[in-house]
């Protein structure tokens, strides 16, 4: 948006009340109210970038870095007369309040704005996908839930909003709900507005080459990025609650059909269900669903997950994509398979994939011991949303009591190994408090007969012993200029000096 400086007061009442059109540049989407806090138009007929007539200067700039907002005022003279006469001033707004919908000037007063949405932006029919014209009249009365979906093909994170929406409006279609969507399309022209809307079922509104309109319902409905999903009431006024369109297209994007009907209702009694499988301890609502009682193994074997009860629980949070997970698959398994050995029954894992496609889960499991949620379920996308799960890998932690501990398990795992279990806060910070007893009681350097180097004690989670050749983990008297390691109890009697 344009910024200059704010003529004097006097200036704005006399320019005010002649005002017609209000001209604003923008780099995105047509602002919302909280972005008209300071609205400032300048137009210099003589200044050496803008030398052109008013009217050519506003073509010249494509959608949407121009958008007008219409007033009603007491006079039009300054545009209808001689356009010349406004050629040279500067004007603005200070605390703008909205500029379309809810209020209008009509002779000089502001007013409630009610109705329909055709009175509302001029909407006189919307479009089917076959391009058949359907009077707006024919939806108002018997759709229970309209939501207005603003969207654009050039928008990446509106084409993997869109199947998403598409999934859910099926679904609420063919279980008898009375919802419809209306497109309203910011796309650039008339042929990337066709290319994004020939996969929708629902309706949309014609393609305004100008802009106007899109921006008129950008404005009225504070529209400031996209994809944004607007319910609306009858008298086409936001109807949800929510916060703003990207909050109804989040609620969609987290629980999908569950959404419906796109309220902050729904949204508070959804997160109270999510808050109720969190802390209850149940496996079977947390795991499972209606349809499925069971997990799967990685040759399919259907393991009821009543078997889990009494049990630690890993959910492990990962993907074939990710390099860490590969790093840290190979750790899990080592100490899932110690495990298995020292305390059978005890531990069990549970994969929750993140994986991008069915090939990619099969890749995952490929080399998991252990069980997975199948790939198809939606319970995969639900834990991950009830545990706010941001990045991978992760492995949370399940007590015997079913309900999640704090320990951070992929740290757990990757620090003190097997050694941990069961992984409850107090039993890492027990393993931490009793390795650093035993390093407070090892030199800190040593010199030893059969390598060159000295050698620094250090903590490693794994490394190969060059005395032994056994595995070790944790302390360990390492050279720092090449690689040799021994166990502490390797280096023994054979240390010569300690430092």
């Amino acid at each position: 948006m344009c910024s200059h400086a704010c003529p004097s007061s006097s200036f704005i009442n006399y320019i005010y009340p002649e005002l017609t059109y209000l001209c604003f540049h923008h780099g995105s989407l047509p602002p919302s109210a909280g972005m008209l806090g300071s609205i400032m138009l300048e137009y210099y007929s003589t200044n050496r970038t803008h030398n052109m007539p008013m009217p050519k200067m506003l073509s010249a700039y494509p959608y949407p870095t121009v958008a007008m907002a219409i007033l009603k005022t007491r006079s039009t003279s300054m545009f209808t007369t001689k356009p010349q006469n406004i050629d040279r001033f500067s004007c603005s707004i200070v605390s703008a309040t909205r500029l379309y919908g809810r209020r209008e000037m009509e002779g000089g007063e502001e007013v409630e704005k009610e109705g329909n949405m055709s009175q509302l932006a001029g909407v006189q029919f919307l479009l089917s996908n076959e391009g058949k014209e359907v009077p707006l009249s024919s939806i108002e009365d018997r759709t229970a839930c309209l939501c207005l979906f603003f969207s654009a093909h050039w928008c990446r994170p509106c084409r993997s909003f869109t199947p998403t929406l598409l999934q859910a409006y099926t679904a609420l279609r063919s279980a008898g709900k009375s919802v419809e969507i209306i497109f309203v399309s910011l796309d650039r022209d008339e042929a990337s507005f066709r290319d994004h809307f020939q996969g929708m079922p629902w309706l949309a509104v014609p393609f305004d080459a100008a802009g106007l309109l899109r921006q008129k319902l950008c404005a009225r409905f504070a529209v400031e990025r996209i994809p944004a999903l607007i319910p609306l009431s009858a008298s086409a006024t936001p109807s949800s609650g929510l916060g703003s369109g990207e909050d109804a297209v989040r609620l969609v994007g987290e629980y999908g059909v569950d959404a419906y009907p796109f309220s902050a209702q729904r949204r508070r009694e959804l997160e109270s269900m999510d808050d109720a499988r969190r802390e209850g301890g149940r496996l079977q609502e947390l795991l499972g669903c209606e349809e499925r009682d069971y997990v799967i193994s990685a040759d399919d074997i259907k393991i009821p997950i009543a078997d889990l009860d009494g049990k630690t629980v890993g959910l492990y949070f990962g993907a074939h994509w990710c390099p860490p997970c590969h790093v840290f698959t190979k750790q899990l398994k080592e100490v899932y398979n110690e495990l298995k050995i020292l305390r059978p029954g005890s531990f069990e894992v549970i994969f929750v994939s993140i994986d991008r496609s069915k090939g990619e889960f099969q890749a995952s499991m490929s080399s998991m011991p252990w069980l997975a949620i199948p790939y198809s379920d939606a319970a995969r996308k639900k834990l991950t949303r009830i545990f706010a799960v941001k990045g991978i890998p992760g492995l949370l932690i399940l007590g015997l009591d079913g309900k999640v501990l704090k320990t951070d398990g992929r740290t757990a795992i990757s620090t003190y190994g097997a050694a941990a279990f069961p992984f409850t806060e107090s039993r890492v910070s027990e393993v931490g408090e009793a390795l650093k007893r035993e390093g407070d009681k090892l030199p800190r350097r040593v010199n030893d007969p059969r390598h060159r180097h000295m050698l620094e004690l250090d903590m490693a989670k794994a490394y190969v012993c060059d005395e032994c050749q056994q595995k070790g983990r944790y302390w360990v008297f390492s050279c720092k200029q090449c690689n040799f390691d021994l166990h502490p109890s390797c280096v023994g009697d054979n240390k010569v000096d300690n430092i």
